[in-house]
């Protein structure tokens, strides 16, 4: 270890936590005559007398009394220090890594002597302390003589402490200022909680009142109620007893009127019975002279049907006619079917579009067809195909029956209403091909 450095730095370290406590013990705060000082003095006193274990005893002692004492900072430190010096490095160093986590911010912590502090950080770390070293606070002449080297300093520090009991004494004044400030504030918060409670009771106050006059209003409002219920009720009474006085009265008129009304269906009932008999008698003759009648009409209907039937027929076959003799137009334009063909519709009343001139003049002078008739039905006989001298007659519109042949001359089909058989003879006008 170098001495000369631990040598210089011993006065520091020495006369800085003389003059904390020096300064402490000067403050009001700190009473003499409290067990828990008189302790801390009689250690701090034997540790200047370089008492060690006197100094272990008592700051042990005070710990374990006192534990929330306001010197435990000061108790722990020199407790730690006098163990060190002691030669107790085990607990030298358990109090002082104590010290250092209790009182990470303490202005003690620059007094620690360098080797005490390594031990501490050990103890910290869960290492090994060796307890078997020579201690140096037993080589009482190099601190004497240490001692001697420093007295400059010595006074230089007794210097600092005047300054340190001035500032002590600034801070004394901080204090009552802050103290002053306290009451203060405590003065504002008791008139705050006082005005609060003023406030408080003021809204209880108008809230009651406003609870009583919303009771009021509701005592008013039932009341008027109560009255507009019983007027209504009143009413209602007198309405009822109206009610039921015309009741009565109306039960009587319907009494009255059912009464002429049963006289009234009586003698309608018997005037309806005699009205049934005589319809039913007129009904009866009646009936006969439908019977009559019916068979009378039922015979015309019958004739005016099969009229009407014939009439629709010769309409049915007439349209057909028509629509074969445009065919034929259509089909065959310029030739002479076609002449006869537009002959044909001319003499039904239709126009359709003329032929050819020669198609014409070949028709004026030989007309190539005209209807056979049978009884009052016409049947036509329309040419289509030339086929190796022969015409092939496509078809004849008789009613739902469709007849084709082949025949070297028109042939004409026959067929009466009046009778079902069919008869086949030669058409008299000439066929060309």
């Amino acid at each position: 270890m170098n001495l000369n450095k631990f040598f210089r730095a011993l006065p520091c370290r020495t006369l800085l936590p003389l003059l904390l406590v020096a300064s402490l013990l000067t403050t009001p705060a700190f009473c003499l005559d409290s067990a828990d000082s008189q302790l801390f003095i009689t250690g701090f006193n034997a540790y200047q007398k370089k008492d060690y274990q006197t100094t272990v005893d008592k700051m042990g002692t005070l710990l374990k009394s006192y534990p929330d004492t306001p010197l435990r900072d000061m108790a722990i430190f020199w407790l730690a220090r006098a163990n060190y010096k002691a030669g107790h490095k085990q607990d030298a160093a358990r109090y002082m890594a104590q010290f250092f986590k209790e009182y990470p911010d303490s202005p003690l912590k620059g007094t620690v002597e360098d080797d005490l502090v390594a031990l501490a950080g050990k103890y910290a770390r869960g290492e090994a302390v060796a307890s078997g070293e020579k201690a140096e606070g037993e080589s009482s002449n190099s601190e004497r003589v240490a001692q001697e080297q420093s007295e400059a300093e010595a006074r230089a520090a007794a210097k600092r402490a005047e300054e340190m009991r001035l500032a002590v004494q600034k801070a004394e004044a901080e204090t009552a200022r802050q103290e002053k400030m306290a009451a203060d504030k405590a003065a504002a918060e008791k008139a705050a909680a006082e005005k609060a409670a003023w406030e408080k009771a003021e809204a209880e106050r108008v809230a009651a009142a406003k609870k009583a006059e919303e009771l009021r209003v509701v005592a008013e409002k039932a009341a008027a109620e109560k009255a507009r219920q019983e007027k209504l009720a009143a009413e209602k009474a007198a309405a009822e007893k109206a009610a039921a006085e015309k009741a009565v009265a109306e039960k009587a008129a319907r009494e009255k009127a059912e009464a002429e009304r049963i006289a009234a269906a009586k003698k309608a009932e018997e005037l309806r019975i005699a009205a049934e008999k005589a319809a039913a008698e007129k009904a009866a003759q009646e009936k006969v002279a439908a019977e009559k009648g019916s068979a009378r009409t039922a015979a015309a209907s019958t004739g005016r049907k099969k009229e009407k039937s014939k009439a629709s027929k010769a309409a049915t076959l007439r349209e057909k006619a028509i629509t074969e003799y445009k065919s034929v137009i259509d089909r065959f334009p310029g030739s002479s079917a076609a002449a006869s063909a537009t002959t044909k519709l001319k003499e039904l009343g239709i126009v359709y579009p003329a032929v050819a001139a020669t198609g014409a003049a070949v028709q004026a002078k030989t007309p190539r067809y005209s209807p056979w008739k049978s009884g009052s039905l016409p049947i036509w006989i329309l040419p289509l195909r030339h086929r190796r001298n022969r015409w092939k007659l496509v078809s004849a519109s008789l009613y739902p029956l469709t007849l084709s042949t082949w025949a070297t001359a028109a042939t004409v089909f026959t067929w009466s209403p009046d009778s079902p058989r069919i008869s086949m003879s030669s058409s008299p006008l000439p066929l060309s091909r």
